[in-house]
């Protein structure tokens, strides 16, 4: 495939190996290169704040967690306790219906709400388990943490995980890239950088 054609047809597409028409992908994101809806300078500025505010709170996290551990007592008698459980409920609700309905209109945010729902119900079960009073209440709430909460939980997290590769995928495919698809471990951002050049 030279550098130079007179007039490209579909059927001329069609008639390319996947590596030709990987060549031409390529070349079209050089010439005509996606814009992002934010500026590369700005996502960089924002990426380092977020780097900043994360690692910060993971460092004072560890004290106030430490102080905590030795601060508490064993056991405390709260109030407004129905208003908190109930309240947790009615957000846990909140946030699978909105997932119910981005998911049912194939709206992107579903990846991130399938996140927050997912972690709602492994919260959900962790506070349900340990401040269950009483035997019956404990294995009640167990019970529905293992067969209940945690499997949905897991559930939501690993449609994320499919649902975040597959869009990946297909932008990675769009930007002309041949090689498979790293892990997400691996993957460097999308967006911020333009694609690389073979």
């Amino acid at each position: 495939m030279t550098t130079r054609t007179a007039s490209l047809t579909r059927d001329d597409v069609v008639a390319m190996t996947p590596a030709q028409r990987a060549q031409l992908t390529r070349w079209l994101v050089e010439v005509d290169p996606p814009r992002p809806p934010v500026a590369p300078a700005r996502i960089q500025r924002r990426r380092r704040l977020v780097l900043a505010v994360t690692a910060i709170s993971a460092v004072l996290l560890v004290p106030w967690t430490i102080w905590l551990s030795v601060s508490l007592p064993e056991a405390h008698r709260a109030r407004e306790w129905r208003t908190t459980w109930v309240g947790f409920d009615i957000v846990l609700i909140v946030a699978l219906v909105a997932t119910a309905w981005a998911g049912w209109h194939r709206r992107q945010v579903v990846t991130g709400l399938l996140i927050v729902s997912a972690t709602l119900l492994t919260s959900d079960a962790w506070f349900d388990v340990m401040l269950s009073s009483g035997r019956t209440a404990r294995m009640g709430s167990l019970v529905t943490a293992v067969f209940v909460e945690l499997p949905l939980a897991a559930f939501f997290f690993f449609t994320a995980y499919r649902v975040m590769r597959a869009t990946t995928a297909t932008i990675w495919h769009l930007q002309g890239r041949r090689d498979p698809l790293p892990s997400f471990w691996r993957l460097p951002m999308l967006v911020g950088a333009p694609p690389r050049r073979r």
